[in-house]
């Protein structure tokens, strides 16, 4: 949920390789693998040494990405179409993820 509310602000993401997290970074550069401090302080430390435009860049395609792919009404309806296929046994998990750009 951060991850959407932080795109859909324009802030670029910088997370650990966990679970979906990845999904809402727009660049692999700020993708690192959970347990590393050193890492994680590296991804910030580039972050940070971007240029004005890149930052620029990253905060409108971020903020495009939530738009397209983070609708809250669309996720709503795709987990509430999970729960309905829960008690059958026969369960889509496709459209439950988020696919990348």
């Amino acid at each position: 949920m951060v991850g959407s509310e932080a795109c859909m602000h324009g802030v670029p993401v910088i997370t650990t390789d966990v679970g979906g997290a990845k999904a809402f970074a727009m660049d692999e550069r700020w993708v690192v693998q959970p347990g590393s401090v050193a890492l994680l302080e590296n991804a910030m430390n580039n972050f940070a040494e971007v240029s004005v435009q890149e930052r620029a860049e990253l905060s409108e395609k971020s903020r495009r990405r939530a738009l397209s792919d983070f609708d809250l009404s669309e996720v709503a309806a795709k987990y509430e179409a999970l729960y309905l296929e829960f008690p059958t046994g026969r369960v889509d998990y496709s459209g439950i993820g988020h696919e990348r750009n």
